[in-house]
């Protein structure tokens, strides 16, 4: 076993970046203990968020086996910090406002049944009483309107004081949008935007 002071002296070296003073006089250390099972440290930082903890904790256990040798064991680094900070939530804005639920049906893989799923759950749900929307997002082949049969709908725009807003199908009880809906049938579409190439 070592001494308190033999484990206490080497450790002004450790320093914390923020304060450029070792931890040593900075008071992080509150309690050393040296059994059996090996070295125990508290450290007893200002904040619970102390970004450099963990490089203080690892250089501690550098610095006593380069100075104590390999039969230093250390057992244990306990952190007590004085004030305990909470992370903060960051608000997002509400992305569809007014939508309690959604629901993502996706895969990896095509032919899979995706929209097979995602058109029967939307119809299912509003038949329960639900007011659903369903968007087909597939860029490679939109199938959607195909499972309505709707594949020649082409929706609508209307503008109001806040903006421009494209008219779903609705069909079944559902509010229906697709990318099959904005294009005609083997032939090319372009999409235009600063966030098309972000599409799946």
């Amino acid at each position: 076993m070592f001494s308190k002071d033999q484990i206490l002296k080497p450790l002004p070296e450790s320093s914390t970046l923020k304060k450029k003073k070792d931890i040593v006089s900075l008071g992080m250390i509150t309690e050393i203990d040296s059994g059996e099972k090996g070295i125990t440290i508290t450290l007893t930082p200002e904040k619970s968020n102390d970004p450099f903890i963990s490089t203080i904790k690892s250089t501690i256990v550098r610095i006593i086996k380069d100075v104590l040798g390999p039969e230093a064991i250390i057992n244990e680094i306990r952190v007590h910090p004085r004030v305990m900070v909470g992370k903060q939530h960051e608000k997002h804005p509400d992305v569809l406002p007014g939508v309690s639920n959604i629901i993502a049906v996706a895969s990896g893989k095509g032919g899979v049944g995706k929209t097979t799923i995602a058109v029967n759950l939307a119809i299912s749900l509003a038949r329960l009483g639900y007011k659903v929307g369903l968007l087909d997002a597939d860029i490679f082949g939109p199938s959607v309107p195909k499972m309505f049969n709707e594949e020649k709908f082409r929706p609508e725009v209307t503008r109001d004081e806040h903006g421009d807003h494209i008219v779903p199908l609705t069909k079944f009880g559902v509010k229906v949008l697709s990318t099959g809906c904005f294009c005609r049938s083997g032939r090319s579409c372009n999409l235009a935007g600063s966030n098309g190439f972000q599409l799946p």
